[in-house]
């Protein structure tokens, strides 16, 4: 996206790797945002300042800066309770909190590749580091090799199977079932492999492993009865195909459970939507969700709907969900509003006559990263 604002002007490119240079650059504009803030007076400033923060705190956690990320967290902790959001807030307390425990990791994690690259290393240290590269990281490419040499014997077994790049979906879903077995924490790379699996499966077999993805995909399950719509959402249809399914979640205790419409007048498709978010034209967003599909068969879709100042729509600004994907799936784009625009909504829309989709972990976020959606994650209840 294109930076909007005067403090924007300041942003610099940072290299992909962790270098010296990269921790002096966000150290320079940190000083440069402060300095900023000493003079800012209108909300608009603030949260481009903001913005920068979570972008420097982001970019300092990706190359193993954890220090400097939380005190840039800090920073932009203060900033949104000058614009007293407090949700956001919070949020970054989280966000400074998981710095700072990360960062206590990665120091028994470089003493470790101390070890390692002095050819000292033992499986102990091996182990230490597969973990944070996989868990942490999300860097399974680095991991695997390191779990392979690590001190755990089921996950060291696990990972030379890895390894083998098993090609038929027997031995891929084989494999799958190994890491599920392994616990939560490995359930990424099991869902890796369920989805590999998929990709290749046809007929009988293709059905067996629908109904493994389902299982896998829907494993965490709450005492909550059957709830209707969530908080600050509404339906889009006079059906009850739109719920919240408490025994279904990417994250949480529950997701948005759609079911097909009837097809019948006022009741062409399962909709649910969000309350109106001002806007206007040129504001740019990232909207993102996490999917799961079951059976779905045509023009399902996440998206951002544009309306003037009269409440005319004047576009449909699409992120298509994935057709007949039994596992979560993240699913993302880009928008930006047209001329005319005075505000939008973000809704999901099933016009398939079969199938089911879950929806999960909405966002809607502007060029300052800031959140704009109330409950995006469907935990608040009505």
């Amino acid at each position: 996206m294109k930076p909007f604002c005067a403090l924007a002007l300041l942003f610099f490119p940072l290299s992909p790797g962790p270098t010296q240079d990269d921790e002096e650059k966000i150290k320079a504009r940190q000083a440069e945002i402060a300095q900023f803030l000493k003079t800012a007076k209108e909300d608009r400033q603030f949260r481009a300042a903001l913005g920068d923060l979570r972008r420097l705190a982001d970019r300092a956690y990706e190359i193993n800066r954890y220090e400097i990320s939380a005190r840039l967290h800090e920073q932009a902790e203060k900033v949104a309770r000058i614009l007293k959001d407090a949700a956001l807030a919070t949020e970054l307390q989280g966000a400074t909190k998981r710095a700072r425990e990360t960062g206590k990791e990665y120091e028994k994690v470089v003493r470790s590749e101390l070890k390692l690259s002095a050819l000292e290393g033992k499986p102990e240290d091996y182990l230490v580091t597969a973990k944070f590269y996989a868990l942490v990281k999300g860097d399974w490419k680095a991991a695997i090799p390191l779990l392979a040499k690590g001190s755990d014997a089921k996950l060291k077994e696990a990972a030379e199977a890895d390894l083998g790049e098993p090609k038929s979906p027997d031995e891929q879903v084989a494999l799958a079932e190994r890491w599920w077995a392994l616990g939560e924490k490995y359930r990424e790379r099991a869902l890796h492999w369920y989805g590999t699996a998929w990709l290749l499966s046809t007929g009988v077999a293709k059905e067996r492993l629908r109904t493994r993805c389902l299982e896998v995909s829907r494993h965490r399950v709450t005492s909550r009865p059957p709830l209707e719509v969530p908080a600050k959402w509404t339906r889009e249809n006079s059906g009850k195909t739109v719920q919240l399914d408490a025994g279904c979640a990417h994250a949480g205790t529950c997701s948005v459970r759609f079911d097909p419409s009837s097809g019948k007048p006022g009741d062409e498709f399962s909709g649910l939507k969000s309350g109106a978010i001002p806007s206007a034209e040129g504001r740019a967003y990232v909207l993102s969700g996490w999917v799961l599909s079951d059976g779905n068969v045509r023009d399902d879709n996440l998206m951002v709907v544009a309306f003037d100042a009269g409440g005319k729509t004047i576009t449909l600004l699409l992120a298509p969900v994935p057709i007949d994907s039994p596992f979560w799936t993240r699913i993302s784009r880009e928008v930006t509003c047209p001329p005319t625009t005075t505000s939008i909504d973000v809704r999901l829309q099933m016009l398939s006559r079969s199938g089911r989709i879950w929806l999960d972990e909405v966002s809607l976020r502007d060029e300052n990263e800031a959140e704009l959606l109330q409950n995006g994650s469907f935990e608040e209840m009505k």
